[in-house]
């Protein structure tokens, strides 16, 4: 499935859909640079997100790295794959610039 980053118009959130892996992971923060460099916390919607992989996960780390100090890269609704995947890397104890929003509460 083909990856896809798309934002949501007039907000910091963006909604990621298929596989993010080592081919997509720096548009993925190609993207997030061209929307909103620094603007505060920035939210990723990954309810269609199936797939990531560590490139993915370093992605995501990096995208901390482009915002504002103090703001916080908020994740919301990994599905279950993704969320094993950052539970197994000890993604939300990377820094506090990251906090995982589960959609089982």
């Amino acid at each position: 499935m083909a990856f896809t980053v798309v934002p949501e118009a007039g907000s910091s959130r963006f909604s990621l859909h298929g596989e993010l892996d080592v081919a997509e992971a720096d548009r993925l923060v190609e993207a997030v640079k061209a929307h909103g460099r620094g603007v505060g916390d920035l939210t990723l919607d990954l309810t269609a997100l199936d797939f990531i992989d560590s490139s993915g996960v370093r992605a995501l780390v990096s995208i901390t790295g482009l915002l504002a100090e103090g703001a916080t890269l908020v994740l919301v609704s990994p599905t279950p794959g993704v969320l094993r995947v950052f539970d197994l890397v000890g993604l939300e104890k990377a820094g506090p610039g990251i906090r995982v929003e589960r959609s089982d509460g």
